[in-house]
């Protein structure tokens, strides 16, 4: 059986809009979770030792160019020009049976040039309310991502207390935020026109 890989088409950008980073895996890593409805409307051939690989961030079974992506906003009022993926990588996507692309988020990969003194990791405990409260705005109807999966390890992350750490794969058809055009429209039009060409080609090919 040939390899499984994710197209990453994100590096069709200028190099400026992302850095190329691996995560940080967790070792002993075990999958808490997998969303079987999620899998099933994706199409997703990835069997368990595949998406525990690609969930803890190992990077073994599955070929893909792992990405954090520089962006810029607003925290608590103020404008903050070093936001950008700080925990979190966009993997690729799968593509599924009716040819849509979806992109596979890592939560919790480790740090990356954006993540401003952090860690870069997530605690079980936070990715299992954003997997509870993600599939719960599924079910209300209500535009959101969705978890795809999770796993934990016996390393532990110190936040108040000593937590287990954890890593969760978010799945949406993009990850493009208001503050990639923030960002790009601070660099000058040739970057903000080639981000709008990038999404317009992509989710909008109508326009």
């Amino acid at each position: 059986m040939s390899k499984k890989h994710l197209i990453q088409d994100y590096t069709q950008l200028p190099a400026d809009f992302y850095s190329n980073q691996q995560p940080e895996p967790q070792t002993n890593a075990q999958l808490v979770i997998q969303n079987e409805a999620l899998l099933s409307q994706l199409n997703c051939t990835l069997n368990a030792t595949e998406l525990l690989d690609l969930t803890s961030g190992q990077l073994q079974q599955v070929d893909c160019q792992p990405l954090a992506q520089k962006y810029v906003g607003h925290q608590f009022g103020y404008y903050n020009p070093d936001l950008g993926d700080g925990r979190g990588l966009l993997l690729g996507q799968w593509i599924d049976q009716k040819n849509q692309a979806w992109d596979f988020h890592l939560k919790g990969a480790g740090r990356t040039p954006y993540s401003r003194q952090g860690d870069g990791r997530a605690v079980l405990r936070s990715c299992i309310r954003e997997f509870l409260a993600s599939e719960a705005l599924y079910g209300l109807g209500i535009p959101t991502t969705r978890a795809l999966s999770i796993a934990t390890s016996p390393e532990s992350v110190k936040r108040e207390t000593r937590e287990p750490r954890a890593s969760l794969i978010r799945v949406t058809p993009s990850h493009i935020r208001f503050g990639h055009f923030q960002w790009a429209v601070n660099q000058g039009k040739n970057h903000f026109q080639a981000l709008v060409t990038f999404v317009i080609q992509k989710h909008f090919p109508q326009w």
